[in-house]
């Protein structure tokens, strides 16, 4: 019951006092950590939308996600700094990318949520502040994430080349899996969506397995650190267009977005 409680509710303190907190002793490397991290960022972000739609204006309940959630996108940048000075910029621009693509989505889903007309002006300017907040974290875990697939792009030496081939072939596994579930994830929620998600869906599935393929190209041109940055920005592509599709029937709310292919922007 805990796991499901909201901010401001009996059980919540639980959940994140103690059942979050078991949960991350459990993960021991600086990655597993990382990307616990990373799905407590995503909780945080699906409590928030949850609180804004409920037109709740308890400041109290913002403020102690806003706190959480800063500290779970603090750790997870520090361990990814961490992972990326041990020299596996691999593993640190992939918690990058996770987080990225969470920031990313949710930011755009709370935006049109703050803009509902049933919004007073008050709640609708402490989302529009979170809001602004969370696009600095953003444009932050974007600059790590680049600045890890740079190096990637740039390894020489023969040891590192084999090392990045075999970090751009398991990220070119997740990319299709990922592409995968998420068609499976459209066809079950296919008599839920509306035309929008379903061109979201459509467009998503479309510019994914455009990288991938690309992706899979550089990779027998030995350019496996730019494939390994397609195979990323595939996956991002995938979860959060499955954040908007999610959010756009739960919330009943549209999501703007660009109808273009990816490889000719």
């Amino acid at each position: 019951a805990a796991q499901n409680a909201l901010p401001g509710e009996s059980l919540y303190s639980v959940k994140v006092g103690m059942n979050e907190k078991i949960l991350s002793f459990i993960a021991f490397s600086d990655e597993k950590r990382a990307e616990y991290d990373v799905h407590l960022t995503q909780t945080r972000l699906q409590e928030m939308e949850t609180v804004v739609s409920m037109n709740s204006e308890n400041d109290a309940k913002n403020n102690q996600v806003k706190e959480l959630l800063d500290k779970h996108i603090a750790s997870a940048t520090l361990r990814a700094e961490r992972i990326s000075k041990k020299k596996q910029p691999e593993a640190s621009a992939k918690v990058n990318s996770e987080i990225e693509a969470s920031l990313q989505a949710h930011e755009k889903v709370l935006d049109v949520l703050a803009g509902s007309t049933n919004k007073k002006d008050k709640q609708k300017n402490t989302v529009n502040n979170f809001v602004s907040e969370l696009k600095v974290s953003t444009n932050q875990v974007v600059a790590a994430r680049e600045r890890d697939e740079k190096k990637l792009a740039n390894r020489q030496d023969n040891q590192s080349s084999d090392a990045m081939k075999s970090s751009a072939q398991k990220r070119m596994e997740t990319a299709q899996k990922t592409l995968a579930e998420f068609k499976e994830f459209i066809a079950d929620k296919k008599s839920i969506v509306g035309a929008d998600s379903d061109e979201k869906s459509e467009l998503a599935i479309e510019n994914a397995g455009l990288l991938i393929e690309q992706g899979s190209t550089k990779m027998t041109l030995d350019e496996s650190g730019e494939a390994f940055s397609d195979f990323q920005q595939a996956i991002r592509i995938i979860k959060e267009a499955q954040i908007y599709i999610g959010a756009e029937a739960e919330f009943n709310i549209k999501i703007p977005s660009k109808n273009h292919n990816i490889l000719n922007q």
